[in-house]
């Protein structure tokens, strides 16, 4: 019996969004939050590099620089984690395709020769999906060392002992841990 409104927001917008009240509870990768937020670790994994099956693979380092990269950008800039990896050890990518989100990710893969670096629960979520005509994705490992990902669940700290709010947590959590 509760309603709720999801925003769109991602690890940049989420802690300004906290700090303001704007939401109250927020899961995804973040890094930086506000002084007064709580949090609590949801899942950890690593990263992956989704190709079609039919183009070359394994992918390898030299490869990796070598093909063409889509990357998921909600603001729009063409370089991520993986660049500043690469630019460390004097290699670098070339991003041709930004997206917004992971919504038509799959069909932009699928017969072409790109290659886009996600994490590993959402290249088990999309090659979970099958084949789409006998086409299908494979999931590489990422050819480089990478810390390893976390999504967090984050919320106003005046929010902690709020009963709803612990409820939906709680919910959160379940639903996290069920995957």
């Amino acid at each position: 019996h509760c309603r709720l409104v999801l925003r769109n927001a991602n690890y940049r917008t989420v802690p300004a969004m906290l700090e303001s009240g704007e939401i109250g509870t927020a899961v995804c990768f973040m890094d930086e939050l506000p002084a007064t937020a709580k949090q609590r670790v949801l899942r950890r994994g690593n990263y992956r590099v989704l190709r079609d099956a039919a183009s070359p693979g394994p992918v390898d380092l030299d490869s990796y620089c070598a093909r063409p990269h889509v990357l998921v950008t909600p603001r729009g800039d063409l370089t991520g984690f993986a660049d500043d990896a690469l630019e460390r050890l004097g290699r670098s990518r070339r991003v041709v395709l930004g997206l917004p989100d992971f919504g038509v990710l799959r069909q932009v893969l699928l017969g072409s020769d790109l290659l886009c670096t996600v994490s590993d629960a959402l290249a088990e979520a999309l090659l979970a999906r099958g084949s789409d005509a006998g086409r299908r994705l494979v999931a590489d490992p990422l050819p480089f060392q990478r810390e390893d990902w976390t999504v967090r669940m984050a919320w106003r700290g005046v929010l902690d002992h709020d009963p709803g709010e612990a409820w939906l947590r709680a919910r959160i959590v379940e639903a996290m841990a069920a995957r």
